[in-house]
């Protein structure tokens, strides 16, 4: 087993298909055979589907926890991703799908990138027209840990660059904005989230090869036909041509920022746009009262969030 304790991996899941459960098994048995590691799962919907099957796991440092949707409603990655990163405490955090794997080394190359080289983001796999390995399973396996194939497959080689998993180190993840919960569903937020840490002046690196993506279907809301599609695309071809400055001034602004780094704990916020909000605490029941935010060199009462750029209010997800 290779130590990864210093670790954390956060899945956002939601079960819509067999596939989609086969294939966080497959994770899940691979990670926890490979690693002594944490690996968070927040399953999102509208009754639990994994909730017996990932006990197996859980004397494998493996955690759960269920959000529960309207029926019909979209999966909100972005915010799951955000919930999850406020409880980790290790010093290297991983955003990672539900249905990938990568060759060992690279998990741990990606790592010690972060630790021993101070680099800010890792993408532990190309960026090519050949780097994502999809793998096509043609039958259900019942999976152990350690699993040593996939029985019946085909393989096709595909594009990737910016999804699948990201190494973060944890306290940059936070500073650089954490995911951007104006994304809602399936869009460009990967590339958004390269974009604003190069702008911001993170330290980006890659290391590894391929990364092996497990097929499935897609459900009709979280794939190319999610009515929020169109104002994802929106908000991120308006967000790239954005300065740093201004970047930073439309993040201030956002009502999902404020939430997020409350639950984040104030105290892991030490970049100069987190002094630009204000947040005023009853004494007594500690409940916020009143935010405000620094614009144009003074200070401006929050009371409700501008839309921009097409972005969609998340009351309306």
């Amino acid at each position: 087993m290779i130590d990864l304790s210093d670790c954390t991996f956060i899945v956002p899941l939601k079960i819509d298909s067999p596939e989609r459960e086969r294939n966080i098994e497959l994770v899940l048995a691979y990670l926890t055979s490979n690693f002594v590691t944490t690996v968070v799962v927040l399953e999102a919907d509208s009754s639990p589907k994994f909730d017996k099957k990932i006990k197996k796991y859980r004397d494998n440092g493996v955690y759960y926890d269920f959000v529960e949707l309207p029926e019909g409603a979209p999966f909100h990655r972005t915010k799951y991703l955000n919930q999850m990163l406020a409880g980790v405490i290790s010093p290297v955090v991983v955003n990672y799908d539900a249905d990938i794997i990568l060759p060992i080394e690279s998990y741990v190359e990606a790592r010690d990138m972060i630790v021993k080289e101070s680099s800010d983001l890792v993408y532990p796999f190309k960026k090519s027209e050949n780097s994502q390995i999809n793998v096509r399973i043609s039958e259900m396996l019942h999976i152990e840990n350690g699993f040593s194939n996939f029985g019946k497959f085909e393989v096709l080689h595909g594009a990737t660059g910016y999804g699948c998993c990201q190494f973060f180190k944890t306290k940059s993840y936070r500073n650089g904005f954490m995911e951007n919960e104006s994304f809602i569903s399936w869009g460009p937020e990967d590339y958004e989230r390269f974009y604003r840490f190069d702008k911001l002046g993170y330290k980006i690196n890659r290391v590894g090869d391929v990364v092996v993506h497990f097929d499935h279907p897609r459900g009709t809301k979280d794939g190319r036909l999610n009515p929020f599609l169109e104002s994802n695309i929106c908000l991120y071809d308006s967000l790239k041509l954005l300065n740093e400055e201004d970047l930073n001034t439309w993040y201030i602004k956002r009502d999902w920022l404020h939430e997020a780094m409350l639950k984040n704990g104030l105290e892991n916020f030490t970049k100069s746009w987190s002094k630009r909000i204000s947040f005023k605490k009853d004494p007594l029941s500690k409940e916020i009262y009143e935010r405000q935010i620094f614009l144009d060199g003074h200070w401006t009462l929050y009371q409700s969030e501008l839309f921009e750029y097409g972005e969609k209010n998340n009351d309306d997800v």
